[in-house]
């Protein structure tokens, strides 16, 4: 049976098709490139199982994109699931379709507010997340040392425990362009580290630290770029603090043009 990921590579600014965009997966050495209409297949061999078998898992990949004048991307978290339907007809496809909105490397002041627009995360909805976990917020615990994991409750009600580099590796472009300038994201990277150590969400999801929504803790995807990748390994091993204690490092996607303390935001709140 055929099976793997299909989909289309466009231009984030213009949604308009890249061709010969390089799809791949490192891991196991496929790749493939997109044809004139930015579309891709890339087959990914089917797992040992026979016919008779009545559970296959699924498999868990990579998938990246490249393309010239553009950042190098990837999604992480990819399944390829395999079902006993097209193993007893070889010919029927299972494929996962998985699109790819490309940055470019070096855009123009106006394809820049473009990429930022698009990428901003939704803004906060009225819901009990957002009561219990922001109105109602006790003081954290004191921190001092970053840990080497998190627990992340997934989009699809699942438990992960990530590397914390992996975690946010997923938030800092959600948070912010990966075409900003290096040190703008490597600054994000450390805020976002210090504020998902610093605020366990407990109240809304006492099996994980952290979820995915930005209306609850900070907003994660799967998809990484290269440049956000970079400035979370340079700072691996970084983080703020303020007489020995991790900052609560509390940030805003937009700030109307000028700025404001926390504790003018959410009363009886600081960042230490």
């Amino acid at each position: 049976p055929i099976s793997g990921f299909s989909g289309k590579v466009t231009d984030l600014c213009s949604g308009e098709p890249i061709a010969e965009a390089v799809i791949s997966i490192e891991s196991i050495g496929l790749s493939t490139i997109t044809n004139s209409r930015g579309e891709y297949l890339l087959e990914v061999p089917l797992a040992s199982a026979s016919a008779s078998s009545l559970v296959l898992t699924p498999e868990i990949y990579e998938v990246s994109a490249q393309a010239t004048g553009y950042i190098d991307m990837s999604a992480t978290h990819q399944e390829v699931v395999y079902s006993t339907d097209t193993l007893d007809t070889p010919d029927s496809p299972n494929l996962t379709t998985l699109n790819f909105e490309m940055i470019l490397l070096n855009p123009t002041a106006e394809q820049e507010e473009m990429i930022e627009e698009k990428l901003q995360a939704p803004p906060f909805r009225s819901s009990s997340c957002l009561t219990l976990g922001f109105l109602f917020r006790p003081a954290p615990s004191r921190i001092t040392t970053l840990p080497s994991t998190i627990t992340v409750l997934m989009p699809s009600g699942e438990v992960e425990e990530m590397d914390l580099d992996e975690y946010v590796k997923g938030v800092v472009p959600q948070e912010m362009p990966a075409s900003w300038p290096k040190d703008a994201l490597k600054a994000q990277a450390i805020a976002a580290k210090c504020y998902a150590v610093t605020h366990p969400n407990k109240w809304n999801h006492p099996e994980a630290d952290v979820c995915t929504s930005p209306n609850c803790c900070q907003c994660w995807k799967s998809y990484h770029y290269a440049t956000t990748n970079q400035a979370v390994i340079e700072t691996s091993n970084l983080m703020a603090t303020y007489q020995g204690n991790i900052i609560q490092s509390f940030y805003f996607s937009h700030c109307d043009g000028h700025t404001r303390n926390i504790e003018d935001v959410w009363d009886g709140i600081s960042v230490v």
